[in-house]
């Protein structure tokens, strides 16, 4: 998120041992998601990234701390 809100082209690696909680969140503001850790997939999606259409973050900070909140169980 980090990354995406200062402008990079951030991929999430999914780790299989990992909660999936973010994955649609990641997916709305048109971040990769990666699955395995597969070497050719990794590999496509690095040479597409300057054609991906990435989605800008949410500006309500408010929604984005009560999201947060209740994924990180704060």
């Amino acid at each position: 998120m980090e990354n995406l809100a200062g402008g990079g082209k951030p991929v999430y690696l999914q780790r299989s041992d990992y909660p999936t909680d973010f994955i649609p969140l990641f997916e709305s503001l048109g971040i990769p998601v990666l699955t395995t850790h597969d070497k050719e997939k990794l590999s496509v999606v690095l040479s597409g990234l300057q054609s991906q259409n990435y989605q800008n973050c949410p500006k309500n900070t408010d929604n984005l701390v009560t999201f947060l909140k209740q994924n990180l169980d704060l």
